[in-house]
C-alpha cells in the first residue's frame, strides 16, 4: 500500500503525459471526486485496483469512459456501488475488464459488458451482480477465455435451446452457481473449471472432462452429483476437487495411468468403496490425497506411497480400512500430515511412522493395541 490519495491534476491535463498508453496506481488510497483522467487519450492499460474508489458515479467522475482506446481496466477490490454505466459500452477495444471485489448491481445481460465483443478476460466476482446461467447474452464474444463470476446472483433463467456460443472458454469459475451451464456441452478448451458449493445433481459430468482433455484444475466440490466415474484421460490434470457429493462406485485401479501428473485431489464425503488403488503409489508428484468420509475397505496398498514420493498430506479418516498402517515397504519420507481417524486398523503403533517428519497425527478411534511406543517422543515436528 502507497500513499498516493489523489490523482494528481497535472496527470489529468499535462501534454507531456498525452502519449502515455500505460498507467498503473494500484495499491493505493485514491478515492472518488478527483481529477479526471482526461487528456489520455492515447491510454491503454490502467490499473486502478485496491483503493478506496467509491462513488456511484465513478467512471463519469474518472472519465473512464473517455478513454476509447482502453484495452485492459482493472477496478478490483474498490468501493464502487451501483450498476455498470452505459457508456462503458463505448469502450470497444477492451479486452480485460477486472471488476473483482466491489459492489456493483444490476443484470449482466442487459449491461454494456454484452456489448463488448472484444472481451477476452471478464473478472466479476464477489459483487452483487445478477448472472443469468444461461450467459445466452454473450453468444457472440467469440473472443472470450476467462470467466469468474464467483459470489454473485445467479438468475436460473430458460435459454434459447438453439443457440451456440462462439467462444471457448479457458478459465471458467462460477461458485453457487446453482445449475449447471447449458453452454459446457459446447466447450472444449478448458483449463481451469471450478463449480463448487452449486448443488447440481444429477450424473458426475463424466462428459465435461472428456470434452476438455487438456484441463489442468477441476473444483466440482459441494454439488450432488451421483454415479461412478468414469475419468477419461487427463494428462495434464494437476487438481482434482470432487468432494462433498454422491458419488459412488470404485476407483480405477489403472488411476495413475489416467491422471498421471496429478498433485492434490480431494474426494472426501462421497461414498466410494471398494479397495484403495495401489496404483496411487505410482504418481510420483501426488502430493495431497484426501478420501476421508467414504466406504473404502481393506488395507493399505502395499504401494501406497513408494519410491520417490512426495506425499506430504494423506487423509483416509472415516472409511472402513483394516489391517497394518503402514507395511515397511512404504516411503513415506515427506509425510507431514496423517489422518486414519474412524478406521479398523489393528496391530500396534508401526515404527515405521517414526521415519515421517510428522507435524499432525491422528490415529483416534480405531482398533491399535500395545503401547504407546517411546518413539513418538522423538518426533521433532
Amino acid at each position: 500500500m502507497n500513499d498516493i490519495w489523489y490523482i494528481p491534476k497535472h496527470v489529468s491535463v499535462s501534454n507531456q503525459l498525452s502519449s502515455l498508453t500505460s498507467l498503473n496506481l494500484a495499491n493505493n488510497r485514491i478515492a472518488s471526486g478527483q481529477e479526471r483522467l482526461s487528456g489520455l487519450d492515447k491510454l491503454e492499460i490502467l490499473d486502478l485496483s485496491n483503493n478506496a474508489l467509491d462513488d456511484e458515479n465513478g467512471f463519469a467522475a474518472l472519465g473512464l469512459c473517455d478513454l476509447k482506446y482502453l484495452e485492459e481496466l482493472s477496478l478490483s477490490r474498490n468501493k464502487f456501488i451501483g450498476r455498470l454505466p452505459p457508456c462503458l459500452g463505448n469502450l470497444t477495444f477492451l479486452r480485460v475488464i477486472d471488476l473483482t471485489e466491489n459492489q456493483f448491481t444490476g443484470n449482466i445481460a442487459s449491461s454494456p459488458l454484452s456489448r463488448l465483443l472484444s472481451l477476452e478476460y471478464l473478472l466479476l466476482a464477489n459483487n452483487n451482480f445478477e448472472m443469468p446461467i444461461s450467459f445466452e447474452s454473450f453468444a457472440n464474444h467469440s473472443k472470450l477465455k476467462f470467466v469468474t463470476g464467483d459470489n454473485n446472483s445467479v438468475i436460473l433463467r430458460t435459454s434459447s435451446s438453439s443457440w451456440i456460443p462462439k467462444f471457448q472458454l479457458e478459465t471458467l469459475s462460477l461458485y453457487n452457481c446453482s445449475q449447471m451451464p447449458s453452454f459446457l456441452h459446447y466447450q472444449l478448451h478448458l483449463r481451469f473449471l471450478r463449480l463448487s458449493n452449486c448443488n447440481i445433481g444429477g450424473n458426475f459430468p463424466n462428459w465435461l472432462l472428456e470434452n476438455n482433455s487438456r484441463l489442468e484444475e477441476v473444483y466440482l466440490g459441494g454439488n450432488a452429483f451421483t454415479g461412478s466415474l468414469q475419468l477419461p484421460l487427463l494428462p495434464y490434470l494437476k487438481a482434482l476437487d470432487i468432494s462433498n457429493n454422491k458419488i459412488q462406485g470404485q476407483l480405477p485401479p489403472n488411476i495413475d495411468s489416467i491422471i498421471p501428473n496429478l498433485l492434490m485431489s480431494t474426494m472426501s464425503n462421497n461414498m466410494i468403496e471398494g479397495l484403495l488403488p495401489s496404483s496411487f503409489g505410482d504418481m510420483k508428484g501426488l502430493e495431497c490425497l484426501d478420501l476421508s468420509y467414504n466406504k473404502l475397505t481393506g488395507a493399505l496398498s502395499i504401494g501406497l506411497p513408494r519410491e520417490g514420493s512426495k506425499l506430504f498430506l494423506l487423509r483416509l479418516s472415516n472409511n472402513m480400512l483394516t489391517g497394518e498402517i503402514f507395511p515397511v515397504s512404504a516411503n513415506i519420507n515427506n509425510l507431514e500430515y496423517l489422518y486414519l481417524v474412524g478406521n479398523n486398523f489393528s496391530g500396534p503403533i508401526p515404527r515405521k511412522l517414526s521415519t515421517a517428519p510428522l507435524r499432525t497425527l491422528d490415529l483416534s478411534y480405531n482398533k491399535l493395541s500395545g503401547n504407546i511406543p517411546a518413539w513418538l517422543g522423538d518426533i521433532s515436528s
